[in-house]
């Protein structure tokens, strides 16, 4: 059973260990200063041992921090950076996110710190990010990526070409030694380097393989070339500088491919964070002073003006205004702030003037909390290319015993050494993994292309593998299955001749209501309006042609003294806008959000694949119910926050259901991190497509249906490569091994080995392109 070690500091004496040893109650092992207890046990075991120390007056405080981490090339090698951390003292545990590019690490600020976490992966070649460089540092290493790929090319082609058609050149050996040094011993340097640091912890990877293939091939052949008679060769000696070479060549590529395919590392936070306000006005007497957000304290007055947004969670203590709050409920309509009203930081203040309490400083914010949420949730997202680091575990220590073995069996039971060292680099370099390292970036690569030209736009791989799979589907209400933007739906006019007149007077105002009805009714012959008032969170007035005109809620009609009658429009849950007179109710405009063309039409697609959908939305239960109704979906909520959509979609996953997320809003990124797999519409939130594993173009939902269909596919293609590139290797090693000799006389030269290698990439790359045939 796995086990972890729980180190302490030195000021705790034996006899306290001693005490944890009684009083906790599962086995565990007791060692000096240390516990090491079962994995599995871990959870149960720091609580209970935290109230030990403490009731022994031992400061027992832990903390947890996510640190990003440049160098990391593969899956594997974020389970190094993981392992290691786990061994430093005082680290409780770590878990490293290949996908993510980071580490999360709980530790005691006691015994150790960042720092000594940098110190130590810098050892097996990787560098903690402390500061907020690295999206710059990433961009540059990928950068280098692609530049060294291309330098590389200018040695393996003509290596290659040497290699094949003019081995009988005098001087070609000699030429293919200088061309496959640099792509050994430069491009290909961190393999060796990677074998190394995991030899000295008795680890491998498929790192080790292609260090050792290359390494070998490349060692021999020098030797053979500079000593021709060591292996009684009177003619050209063999060497195989070629397949030395253009294995890094090979592997390279597929790496690069990979991190092409791979999302870059995501903006999301970077996008929050672009909502909150680095300076604040806060109200002091009669004065107005600014300040930096960090600076605030609760209790302080913040003004916030027009167009601004709202820089922390407070509550309004003076001033009138709508605010859009689309950000946490996701509804395109503001709602008014009147006094006592709770307000949130990176919404929006639309029309008038607000003085807030402050309640709660920058670091609590409603805001802060969803961009903490969302930093935890990618972080513990794993990638799919764990399968084949699982498989490759396993996969290289077979691969080089069996090279060890066929050398042995050669030099001792044969007495050949020349075939025992041709055999045993054979097997090397047949089994070296360019196949698989190309399995699934290639299907990806593919994949995303066909999607593109769909309108699908995928993240990752495990995005592709799992959308496949999805049981349910939660859609979000605005923006998703609706226009998302405000839009008159029906009129009621008492005196339709004047209708003109409103529009003049609501294209004075910058309200999204007002907007909607200036693009419903469009002016055809200019009307002055003089005197416009804007009274936030109420309506509008303006005088025309001496006549007093108004426009705006029921409470503000109400307030001058105008009689409502026969309002079909009452039970709406809908916005209605209010046309008046001094005397009399001139109209009544209800406006709303519409259905998306063909709705009906791609849900009913996506339900005939066995798929439920459930419907959440910020807005009102009453329009959540009658929307779900229309469109025959039983399972809906109303009035939800963005921690309840999370909270949603972690009950249906604990029912064993594959969730996926259907969201255009900033309100939906944190559900987004939840399910299984995302989808953002492409008119939404910057963030929501940031944090998305799919992103749909030109707002169609049947592109989701095709997404899954494309998915299915595209997961069918990664799997038949894996598969096709382990079978080639069950066969070839064998072969290589030189099995067949003794009755036909057959031994795969390490050139041809080479030639199978390329072989089994190109099939797995020409197995990805069918996937371009099949249709969505």
């Amino acid at each position: 059973m796995t086990k972890h070690e729980i180190f302490f500091s030195t000021d705790i004496q034996e006899n306290l260990l001693e005490t944890l040893d009684k009083q906790l109650t599962f086995p565990h092992q007791l060692r000096k200063k240390s516990l090491t207890i079962d994995t599995d046990e871990l959870s149960d075991f720091l609580p209970e041992a935290v109230q030990v120390l403490r009731n022994n007056d031992v400061s027992f405080e832990t903390q947890k921090k996510s640190f990003k981490v440049l160098g990391y090339s593969c899956a594997s090698c974020a389970n190094s950076a993981e392992t290691v951390l786990k061994y430093v003292d005082g680290v409780y545990s770590s878990s490293a996110n290949y996908a993510n590019h980071s580490v999360t690490v709980e530790y005691l600020p006691q015994l150790t710190n960042p720092d000594i976490f940098k110190s130590s992966l810098k050892e097996i070649g990787f560098d903690l990010v402390l500061d907020d460089n690295f999206e710059s540092a990433n961009q540059q290493r990928f950068k280098t990526q692609k530049r060294d790929l291309i330098l590389a090319s200018l040695f393996a082609i003509p290596l290659f070409i040497i290699g094949m058609f003019l081995m009988e050149w005098s001087k070609g050996q000699y030429l293919m030694w200088a061309l496959s040094t640099p792509l050994v011993f430069y491009f290909g340097r961190h393999f060796f380097i990677n074998t190394l640091n995991k030899a000295r912890r008795m680890e491998t990877n498929m790192d080790t393989l292609v260090a050792l293939s290359t390494g070998v091939a490349y060692v021999f052949s020098a030797v053979n070339l500079l000593f021709p008679h060591l292996f009684h060769q009177h003619h050209h000696a063999q060497i195989y500088f070629e397949s030395a070479g253009i294995v890094i060549f090979f592997v390279l590529l597929g790496k690069y491919l990979e991190d092409s395919a791979k999302s870059r590392a995501s903006d999301s936070i970077k996008k929050l964070m672009e909502l909150d306000e680095k300076n604040v006005k806060i109200l002091v007497g009669q004065q107005i002073i600014e300040k930096l957000i960090d600076e605030v304290n609760p209790g302080d007055i913040v003004r916030v003006l027009p167009g601004q947004k709202i820089p922390l969670d407070g509550k309004v203590i003076g001033g009138l205004s709508s605010v859009n709050e689309s950000m946490i409920n996701g509804e395109p309509l503001p709602k008014t702030k009147n006094l006592g009203d709770i307000v949130f930081a990176g919404t929006l203040n639309v029309e008038g003037v607000l003085d807030f309490e402050v309640t709660k400083v920058h670091s609590e914010t409603y805001l802060a909390a969803i961009i903490s949420k969302v930093e935890d949730s990618l972080s513990s997202k794993a990638p799919i290319q764990k399968k084949v680091d699982k498989i490759s575990s396993i996969f290289v220590p077979i691969v080089i015993s069996a090279a060890a073995l066929s050398f042995m069996i050669w030099y001792f039971v044969f007495n050949n050494s020349n075939m025992a060292l041709l055999s045993f680099i054979t097997v090397l370099v047949v089994a070296c993994p360019c196949a698989m390292g190309l399995a699934t970036p290639t299907a990806l690569m593919v994949g995303i292309g066909k999607g593109a030209q769909n309108g699908i736009l995928i993240k990752n791989a495990e995005s592709l593998e799992k959308t496949g799979k999805i049981t349910d589907l939660v859609l979000d209400k605005t923006g998703t299955i609706t226009t998302g933007k405000p839009k008159v739906l029906n009129v009621i006019w008492k005196d339709e001749s004047k209708k003109s007149i409103l529009a003049a007077l609501e294209a004075n105002s910058s309200h999204p209501l007002a907007k909607a009805i200036v693009e419903f009714l469009p002016q055809k012959d200019f009307i002055n309006i003089q005197n416009f008032e804007n009274i936030p969170g109420k309506g509008i007035k303006g005088l025309f042609d001496g006549t007093l005109y108004l426009a705006g809620n029921k409470q503000f009609v109400l307030q001058n003294d105008i009689k409502i009658l026969n309002n079909d429009f009452e039970d709406s849950e809908n916005s209605l806008v209010y046309f008046a007179t001094e005397k009399e109710l001139l109209g009544i405009i209800e406006i709303g959000d519409e259905l998306k063309p063909e709705i009906q039409k791609h849900l009913n697609e996506i339900t005939n694949q066995g798929i439920r959908i459930h419907l959440l939305s910020g807005d009102n239960i009453l329009a959540v119910k009658n929307m779900a109704q229309r469109l025959g979906i039983s399972d809906y909520k109303g009035d939800v926050l963005p921690e309840q959509k999370a909270d949603y979609i972690n009950s249906l996953k604990a029912q064993n259901k594959v969730i996926a997320m259907v969201g255009d809003g900033i309100n939906d990124t944190l559900a987004f991190t939840q399910a299984d797999v995302s989808i953002a519409m492409s008119d939404g939130a910057d963030v929501a497509k940031e944090v998305a594993d799919i992103t749909i173009l030109g707002n169609d939902l049947s592109r989701v249906k095709k997404a899954i269909t494309l998915s299915k596919n595209t997961s069918a293609t990664i799997n038949q490569n894996l598969f096709w590139a382990f079978f080639y290797n069950v066969l070839a090693i064998p072969v290589a091994a030189g099995v067949l000799f003794p009755s036909t006389g057959f031994l795969m030269q390490p050139m041809y080995a080479s030639a199978a290698m390329a072989m089994s990439s190109i099939s797995v790359v020409a197995n990805s392109l069918r996937l371009k045939l099949k249709n969505t």
